[in-house]
């Protein structure tokens, strides 16, 4: 019998199951993820994004955002992204190449009525996110549901390395076919 990170299939299933479980498991390390976008002036521009849900079947991932941030105008411009997670417990990389979508409106109200109280206040501050401020603190949390978006990850290829005894790394596209390639 062999180890999860000695097939391909066991290598993509640990993987999606761990950015499944981030949704629900506050402490899962692949619940927070690198995102990379571009800017307006083509650099590129990093953060960090909590994973809200995953489906491996659509190979997809969701982010929620305030409609005003700058990463909403970044995947506007340029609808391209790549999303980065380690695992230290099994040792586990992943990489996420993607085309985003921003979802906003009416066809978010449902994702909205699932947002708890406490992280609504995320979603509408006043100045909007990235204003200058003449001093820390110096910005109002307030509530505004039309400033509520949904970043939906289409994954395009999926990366994983398992750093063992020995490395081992393939490549997925975003339905699952994959190949092993040099780690």
């Amino acid at each position: 019998m062999s180890e999860w990170f000695e097939t391909l299939d066991g290598l993509r299933d640990a993987a999606w199951r761990r950015l499944a479980g981030g949704p629900d498991d506050a402490t899962g390390p692949l619940r927070t993820l690198s995102l990379s976008t571009v800017d307006a002036d083509g650099h590129p521009a990093a953060r960090t994004v909590i994973v809200r849900a995953a489906d491996r079947e659509a190979a997809r991932l969701d982010v929620h955002t305030d409609l005003s941030s700058a990463k909403v105008a970044e995947l506007r411009g340029t609808p391209r992204a790549a999303l980065l997670g380690w695992d230290p417990e099994p040792a586990l990389q992943v990489r996420l190449s993607a085309h985003a979508e921003v979802l906003s409106g009416e066809v978010v109200a449902p994702i909205w009525s699932r947002v708890p109280d406490t992280a609504r206040r995320n979603y509408g501050g006043t100045p909007p996110p990235g204003t200058p401020l003449h001093a820390p603190g110096t910005y109002e949390e307030t509530i505004d549901r039309d400033r509520f978006a949904v970043l939906r990850f289409h994954v395009e290829t999926l990366e994983v390395l398992h750093l063992g005894t020995r490395h081992r790394r393939a490549v997925f596209g975003g339905r699952g076919d994959g190949r092993w390639i040099a780690p």
